[in-house]
């Protein structure tokens, strides 16, 4: 078996024990995977935290580059929101985007 098959191998497995839900792009139609969170960090942990490394490192880029803000919750928990300049730069994808019938 090729890396390229164990992949899809994995992604099924993830997909039949609920961690990865399978749902089609709105836009495009191509087929898209949704986390289940609670369900992901039971069955495959490190999977998980990678999901989140990779999430929290982009979030910090987005904040430096000045495209969205961070609060904290009485729980210490992150809050993410656009900046004005965030939604001055989605709304310019959105626009420009030919998959996009604004």
């Amino acid at each position: 078996m090729n890396e390229e098959e164990e992949i899809h191998n994995l992604i099924d497995d993830l997909v039949a024990m609920g961690a990865l839900i399978r749902q089609p792009d709105p836009v495009g139609g191509e087929i898209m995977y949704n986390v289940n969170s609670e369900r992901m960090v039971e069955v495959m942990p490190s999977l998980y935290d990678l999901f989140m490394e990779e999430i929290e490192q982009t979030m910090l880029s987005l904040y430096e580059q000045g495209l969205v803000k961070i609060e904290y919750d009485e729980n210490l928990k992150a809050l993410y929101s656009l900046t004005e300049e965030g939604h001055r730069v989605v709304e310019s994808i959105i626009i420009t985007h030919p998959d996009f019938d604004v």
